[in-house]
C-alpha cells in the first residue's frame, strides 16, 4: 500500500474560510423572533417537546445551538426561515489610519484617529485622558 496524503488545496484553500455559526448571535436571534411574535420560553418547550426550557435558556445565551429537528421546527413556529435565524461568524478588523497623539502638557494626552470597520464607513474617535495631581 503507499501513502495517502491530503492537501489543503493551496492558496486557494488560504482564501477560502470554513463558514461557522455564530452562537451567540443566532441566539439573540431565536430570543428577539420568539419575544416579536409573543412566545414565552414554555411555548417553545411545549411545541419542541423539550423536557425542560433549560435548553432553550442555553441556545438565546449562545450557550448551545439547536440540532437541525429543533431548528426547522423553530423556523415554521417563529415564522421564519433557518437562513434568518442562523448568523455566520464574521471577523471583524478595526482599521487604524492617520492617528494623532498630542501632548498637551505632564498631565493630559489627546489621541485623534479615523477609525473604520472593515475598511469602509470610517468614524473619528478623540480620546482625551487627564491626570490629576492629588497632593
Amino acid at each position: 500500500m503507499g501513502n495517502v496524503s491530503c492537501s489543503a488545496g493551496g492558496a486557494a484553500a488560504e482564501r477560502r474560510r470554513y463558514p461557522v455559526i455564530d452562537a451567540k448571535v443566532t441566539g439573540e436571534n431565536i430570543l428577539l423572533r420568539r419575544l416579536e411574535l409573543g412566545y414565552t420560553v414554555l411555548d417553545v418547550q411545549q411545541y419542541l417537546n423539550l423536557s425542560c426550557p433549560q435548553a432553550v435558556y442555553h441556545w438565546q445565551k449562545g450557550r448551545a445551538l439547536p440540532n437541525l429537528d429543533n431548528f426547522y421546527a423553530l423556523s415554521v413556529m417563529l415564522d421564519t426561515t433557518i437562513n434568518e435565524l442562523v448568523a455566520k461568524k464574521v471577523n471583524i478588523r478595526l482599521v487604524v489610519s492617520k492617528v494623532l497623539i498630542f501632548v498637551r502638557d505632564q498631565q493630559s494626552i489627546s489621541v485623534i484617529g479615523r477609525w473604520s470597520l472593515f475598511s469602509h464607513r470610517a468614524f473619528y474617535l478623540q480620546i482625551s485622558y487627564s491626570v490629576e495631581s492629588h497632593t
